[in-house]
């Protein structure tokens, strides 16, 4: 049975190595150089896997792969994407059905892009993410950081009630950088990471420090005021 060939997406300074190399493998190559063509490449034959770049504009890489997902006759073909970092399990969920099977650094060769092609054909997707209790709590409360952020930043926009609405309004701003710390937090516990906190959480720490203290002693920094009419 002959195999469906493998669908390349990338722009074309990057197609006619990937081309070769996998062709050295004995696998039929389709090209696309948009998602537009993807699309219609897949319409017109399922493929027995996915290359995409990167490099495609307007983050088309993970809507490439969103879009296979959707669709029943593609839902299950691997999927690799060139020129993304190994995704954590707190980023694989926060994608979904965006998050490729693979992912490989930019600038790796086109004979290893070949060979992470070959072994998805021959081991197939990888199953899904099963978390422990104690990381299904972290995702929750990953979720809960997340809305800690996006209520700081809409209770500290400006508004009306004068200077002493402005001092209060200016607290909610810290909600911003603790939702962050929050969500740090909790996404380490997901991935298994060893240390409390990375460095963007070091950061948000620091900067909740920052923050407070200008708070307190140059509150008149942290006023928006609202223009008159």
């Amino acid at each position: 049975m002959t195999r469906s060939p493998v669908l390349v997406v990338a722009p074309l300074r990057e197609l006619p190595a990937w081309e070769a190399a996998l062709q050295g493998r004995g696998l039929e190559v389709e090209r696309a150089t948009s998602r537009g063509e993807a699309r219609a490449a897949v319409a017109r034959r399922s493929p027995s896997a996915v290359v995409v770049s990167e490099r495609l504009p307007f983050g088309g890489a993970l809507r490439v792969t969103r879009e296979l997902r959707k669709d029943p006759a593609t839902k299950e073909v691997p999927v690799a994407v060139v020129g993304l970092a190994p995704l954590t399990n707190g980023q694989r969920l926060r994608l979904g059905a965006a998050a490729p099977d693979t992912c490989l650094k930019a600038g790796t060769s086109a004979e290893d892009v070949a060979t992470a092609v070959v072994d998805l054909l021959e081991h197939g997707r990888p199953p899904p993410i099963e978390l422990t209790p104690a990381q299904q709590a972290g995702m929750r409360y990953s979720r809960i950081g997340t809305m800690l952020m996006v209520l700081g930043v809409v209770f500290s926009m400006p508004g009306t009630g004068g200077s002493q609405a402005s001092d209060s309004r200016a607290w909610f701003v810290l909600l911003i950088p603790l939702g962050g710390l929050v969500s740090d937090v909790a996404t380490g516990r997901v991935d298994g990471r060893p240390r409390l906190l990375s460095w963007q959480g070091w950061a948000a720490l620091a900067l909740i420090a920052v923050m407070a203290a200008g708070i307190v002693w140059w509150p008149a920094f942290f006023r928006w005021p609202v223009p008159q009419r």
